[in-house]
């Protein structure tokens, strides 16, 4: 499947979230992503015709950019080795004072567009303030079950706010994040090492769902405005 979209990516079109859309910056990032960890070089002509001097659009005449969009995209040219500066710097500018990035029309938990903020800040040492603030409020947001929500802790939200504390550079990774996650999945006795396995990107979607102890998840609508 992930072959088959990779050759629909084509110069400089890009890939569109089913083939009856118009190409998006989305997509094409997420998919030329998935390749680049599989050890290949793709081009990255599809991706960079909506790179601007600030950000990335998701598709042309788009209303209100992505941050998510910007986020995914700068993983992808920095892991090509292209200076993505001036895309970090209009991500961090859009930090909330709380440290927290707002849910964006492609996701409405705002902890899923916070990790994906910190997987494009993370490479670099400028950021580690914005990150470290970052770092807080996630722990303060987490509720007394240990999980993450809007309203209540979720499967999902809780797995973002567990991938979003071990993207942290490890210069941040301090007491209270391993504590935080160890909270997460309520393993009091220490028999489930998920913080350790978090750290070395060894945790699968199924053991996500195995040790967290959370309520059923809801499904938010994104907004509509596009």
């Amino acid at each position: 499947m992930l072959f088959r979209s990779a050759q629909s990516i084509g110069e400089p079109e890009g890939l569109g979230f089913t083939d009856g859309l118009s190409p998006d910056a989305d997509d094409t990032a997420a998919v030329l992503g998935a390749l680049q960890a599989l050890g290949r070089r793709p081009s990255l002509g599809p991706l960079r015709r909506f790179v601007t001097s600030t950000h990335v659009v998701t598709y042309p005449g788009e209303l209100q950019p992505s941050a998510i969009t910007t986020a995914r995209a700068i993983q992808v040219l920095h892991t090509a080795g292209e200076d993505v500066t001036h895309l970090r710097q209009w991500l961090a500018a859009r930090q909330e004072g709380d440290g927290r990035w707002p849910a964006d029309k492609w996701n409405s938990n705002w902890i899923y567009t916070t990790w994906q903020v910190i997987l494009a800040l993370r490479e670099d040492p400028f950021f580690e303030d914005v990150l470290q603030h970052v770092c807080r409020i996630l722990i303060a947001f987490q509720y007394r079950d240990g999980g993450w929500g809007i309203s209540h802790s979720t499967i999902e939200a809780t797995a973002y706010g567990l991938l979003a504390l071990a993207a942290l550079p490890r210069s941040l990774r301090l007491p209270e994040v391993d504590e935080a996650i160890r909270r997460a999945v309520d393993d009091p006795d220490g028999e489930v090492d998920l913080a350790a396995d978090l750290r070395e990107g060894e945790v699968s979607e199924q053991k996500l769902e195995r040790d967290i102890r959370v309520l059923p998840e809801e499904f938010p609508q994104a907004g509509e405005d596009a």
